[in-house]
């Protein structure tokens, strides 16, 4: 084990000074960025279940020296062992449906060679134009000239932030945390929660994806399945529409539907429940 995969002791613990509130259930912006595969990553477009986004400051390069006062900045030490640790357990991480991303500041060849260095079986972004930092309003701090992301960890769930750790500390349990969470938030469990909120016969669901690479997921959970077929229309703005042709229910008006991609939008007669995302929608009931 080398130096910089090692935390010295004594390192200063960062506090909660709230500057992550406003992320969860926020959408992820359609920011493409730079991977250390050679691919571009736009996270509002994944296709695995679930997406671990951890975000450090800044590795170190062995023969190199640290920014100034490196380990008196709170948070600031630890992120070799932070991307090790994920590195070490990804492939449990794969068993819970979630894939794992990397991001910084740095720029892609700086994070190639730690990526190669650490044999990291992820790939790592660049987002050295500030781009997805300023749109998510990501805390961040200047050292030695340098605007480095204050390290935090996003769980993003179809397209939306379901999770945030933040702060992380010590960096080196940043994994084992996630891994903890993941297994009391699994999928299968969310999936039985959603069934138990009606008759699972009378659920449908519907998977699209838009001209945007906008996807969602919803989820209607039936109630009182009565003669009839609903279409939902919801137009979201800027957007191509998603229309929902449902049987045993009626809903009818006019006027906002609230959803929050890959929750379960469930509907009681013309009643539904309120998420974080407003979209306008029009209801139109036709009888059989």
């Amino acid at each position: 084990m080398t130096k910089l995969e090692q935390l010295p002791p004594g390192l200063p613990a960062p506090e909660d000074d709230g500057a992550c509130r406003h992320l969860p259930g926020m959408h992820m912006p359609s920011v493409c960025l730079p991977a250390t595969s050679g691919d571009i990553v736009d996270l509002s477009a994944l296709a695995a279940p679930r997406t671990v986004l951890y975000a450090y400051p800044m590795t170190g390069q062995p023969g190199t020296t640290l920014p100034t006062d490196w380990d008196a900045i709170p948070g600031a030490r630890g992120c070799t062992p932070q991307a090790c640790t994920f590195r070490d357990h990804c492939r449990e991480l794969a068993e819970l449906g979630a894939g794992v991303f990397g991001l910084s500041t740095q720029d892609t060849a700086y994070q190639r060679e730690m990526a190669a260095r650490l044999h990291l079986p992820f790939p790592v972004l660049s987002d050295s134009a500030l781009a997805l930092t300023t749109a998510l309003r990501l805390p961040t701090f200047v050292v030695d000239g340098m605007r480095l992301i204050r390290r935090l960890t996003l769980i993003v769930r179809a397209g939306v932030i379901e999770k945030v750790f933040y702060p992380v500390f010590p960096p080196d349990q940043s994994a084992a945390q996630v891994i903890d969470w993941l297994k009391q938030h699994s999928l299968d469990e969310d999936a039985r929660r959603g069934s138990n909120q009606g008759n699972t016969q009378n659920e449908k669901s519907l998977y699209h994806q838009s001209s945007i690479d906008f996807r969602c997921y919803l989820e209607m959970a039936l109630f009182e399945p009565r003669p009839g077929r609903a279409e939902v229309s919801v137009c979201p703005s800027g957007n191509q529409g998603v229309r929902l042709a449902v049987r045993g229910s009626e809903i009818s008006g006019h006027g906002c539907l609230w959803w929050k991609a890959a929750s379960p939008l469930s509907g009681v007669g013309s009643r539904y429940q309120t998420f974080s995302r407003r979209w306008d929608c029009r209801c139109v009931c036709q009888v059989c």
